[in-house]
């Protein structure tokens, strides 16, 4: 289920039947993101983290592998994207995207 939503139908619906262009997503996502470089060069480091979670009321927890539980149990697990500037400073890539770095 979409987070938020009671009944994630209308989005399955949206994502599925709307009429847009991947290609034409894939161009905006890159002119955005070198619109946000202004010129700089950076590392882009991936982070994968999973944490165990008990309860029902986080979405997205459910049984799965857990990497630094190492097995599987009720976790949540998220991927983060990070840049790293030649300075060595870190920023969330979505928040810096977003305007909220």
């Amino acid at each position: 289920m979409a987070v938020g939503l009671h009944d994630a139908q209308p989005l399955q619906n949206f994502l599925t039947n709307s009429p847009w262009s991947v290609l034409a997503l894939r161009d905006r996502r890159l002119e955005l993101t070198l619109l946000m470089l202004e010129g700089r060069s950076f590392k882009l480091v991936i982070d994968e983290t999973g944490d165990k979670k008990k309860g029902k009321h986080t979405d997205y927890v459910a049984r799965q592998y857990i990497g630094n539980l190492r097995k599987v149990d009720n976790g949540i697990v998220s991927v983060n994207a990070y840049s790293v500037s030649q300075s060595g400073a870190v920023q969330n890539c979505v928040a810096r995207c977003r305007g909220n770095s």
